[in-house]
């Protein structure tokens, strides 16, 4: 694995956490900078549109949703 790939998957590990614990806004953070590493990662797509969702960004999570099962239907 290299740096990158390596730094991608702790931020979508951390935004996931802070998922678990209900921290919306804190999540969304991790996972948008784990999507600015690589695109294609259907699990960011959709830790992001969690967070959007429960951020009550309802478009926004749709469309996170949508990318994420476009990655991995």
């Amino acid at each position: 694995m290299n740096d990158s790939n390596d730094t991608r998957q702790a931020l979508t590990h951390h935004g996931f956490l802070l998922l678990r614990q209900g921290r919306f806004a804190e999540a969304e953070e991790p996972c948008r900078k784990a999507l600015a590493l690589n695109e294609t990662i259907p699990e960011a797509h959709l830790n992001l549109g969690t967070a959007l969702k429960g951020l009550q960004r309802f478009e926004d999570a749709a469309h996170s949703y949508k990318k994420a099962i476009a990655l991995r239907p």
